[in-house]
Parts: structure tokens; sequence; C-alpha cells
């Protein structure tokens, strides 16, 4: 496989930097080269769910130049698959309060909500298949616990917030080439410039949904819902979206995030993962619980309710 990576990069491996892989993958680093290039190295195996998604960015890599990374090279076997992009220097951005780095967050989501549109790609689906079928995940499976799994504010909404996640799965139709799982760790900021990584999972739905589900990403990092939710309007590309459209993924994202915890509460978090609290922080403010609006604390110790 080195053979054949050199071949493709027209250069010889001088140095790998290897750094902790991201999830799906066996192997990330930096390829140094002869020539002076520092590339950035995606190792997968087939067996890993992500080996197909991969693919998938590979076959998208033009779309999103504008916005991420460049594909230099891609090699494949029939044990691996290699992908190797432009190397993006930089420091994860800062979503805080205050921070430098939003402004330039807001002018990288209005760019990236016009620049990666493209006929549908074989493989990639829409957006909804981030949530799984409508009927057996989120709510609607929370619907079937005994109480004092879900807090009583979203058991005596039950209802409604599975009649909203199904909303959702219509809404998250769209002909837009969308990130959908942005964080601080892949938005990498270099001088100006805002680049994000990590498209594998990326999805077709409406160009403002990387702005929204950064708004549960900006109540994590201390912003109150509703200056959130302005700054989204006001720097991303909320404004495109319609409040029932917006409520629908908020209840959708929420779900997603409570069904995981609950199910799950013995692995591990990542770091790149969504707090619940910031997702239910979210949805309360737009379904209007105002006592229960502002920043909730994490989950209980001894599996307490959300």
């Amino acid at each position: 496989m080195v053979q054949a990576l050199e071949k493709a990069l027209g250069a010889s491996v001088k140095a790998f930097i290897q750094i902790p892989a991201s999830p799906g993958s066996e192997r990330c680093g930096t390829l140094e080269l002869d020539d002076g290039r520092r590339l950035h190295l995606t190792v997968v195996s087939w067996r890993s769910p992500d080996y197909r998604s991969l693919r998938w960015e590979s076959q998208i890599a033009s779309l999103v130049a504008a916005v991420g990374p460049r594909l230099v090279a891609e090699v494949r076997s029939q044990q691996m698959r290699l992908l190797v992009h432009e190397h993006v220097p930089g420091r994860a951005v800062d979503l805080s309060y205050g921070s430098q780095d939003l402004p330039l967050v807001g002018a990288w989501l209005r760019r990236a909500a016009q620049e990666p549109v493209a006929e549908p790609v074989d493989g990639i689906g829409d957006a909804a298949g981030w949530f799984g079928p409508a009927r057996f995940s989120g709510w609607s499976t929370l619907s079937d616990l005994p109480p004092g799994y879900v807090a009583d504010s979203e058991g005596q909404l039950m209802h409604r917030l599975v009649a909203l996640q199904e909303q959702a799965h219509g809404v998250l139709r769209g002909g837009h080439l969308v990130h959908g799982g942005l964080h601080p760790g892949n938005l990498l900021r270099d001088g100006d410039r805002i680049a994000a990584v990590g498209w594998h999972r990326s999805r077709f739905g409406p160009p403002w949904l990387d702005t929204a589900l950064m708004i549960p990403r900006l109540i994590a990092a201390g912003h109150h819902p509703d200056d959130a939710e302005r700054w989204g309007r006001e720097h991303g590309a909320l404004d495109d979206a319609s409040d029932s459209d917006i409520t629908a993924v908020a209840v959708a994202v929420a779900g997603q995030a409570v069904h995981r915890d609950i199910y799950s509460f013995e692995r591990t978090p990542r770091a790149s993962e969504l707090p619940a609290s910031a997702a239910l922080a979210w949805m309360r403010s737009r379904l209007h619980t105002a006592a229960e609006c502002r920043h909730l604390p994490g989950r209980t110790t001894g599996g307490g309710a959300w």
C-alpha cells in the first residue's frame, strides 16, 4: 500500500505523524513527503461501518473544495481505503460568547449554504437518515419507556414530540450537500480562514441545516438559546428556514441526543458528541417551556431522568 500511495502522490513518504483516529477509521495522521508537501491521511478498513461513507467522501470532494480540504489522492485495496487530503493547518474554533471566531464561523456557514449544490450522488441519502426511521428512533422509542426515564416536561408533550419528529423527516430532505456534524474540533481556523473537515457523513438537505445544527453547539458553549438563534439569523443562514421547520429539527436533535444517552449511558462519550442538555435547552426554548429554557446541567448520576 505504501508503494501504491507514493505512486499516486508522485513523491516518497519521509514521515508519518499519527494522531488519534477519528470514529470509524483505523489510522489518521500527517504525511510528510520528500517534495516538501504535508498531507492528511485517513485509513479505513473494509470492516468499518464508515468504509462506504468514505467512498462517498471521495465522490463529493469537488463539491466541498470551497469550504473544506481538497482531496489529493485515493488508494484502495480489498482490505483498505486510503484518502489523502490537503493538510489543513489551524486550531479548533472557540464558540464561547464574545469569541473572535464566531463571525468567521458565521461567514463559513453562509458560504457553505451557497457552495455545495449538486445533483444527487449515488449512495448519499437525505439528512433524515441521521435520525433513523421516524417510528423507531428518538422520541418514538422514548415514548415506550416507563416513567422516570424522561423528564415530566417531555412526558406530558410526548405525542407532540413524536409528531414534530416525524415532521422533521420531511424537513430534512433537500438538494444541498450539508456537513451535519460540525463541532469545534472539526472547524479549523488558520488566520482568517475557516475550513471544515470530516465530510464522510454528509447528506443532502436544506441549505440552512448546518446553521441550525450549530445552535445547540453554541448553547453547549454557554450561549442562551435565544442568543444562539439570533446569532444564527444574523451571522449564519437560518433566515431561510421557517419557525416550524426549526422547531421540528430541534425536537429531532433533542430526541436523538436523549435516546443516545439513555441507551448508552455506560459508554464513555466522545468529545465531539452534542450534550443532551444543550439539545434539550434548544428544544424547550423552541416549545416555550419557559421554566426549563436555561442551559441545563448534565445527566444526573445514577441514571436519573432528563
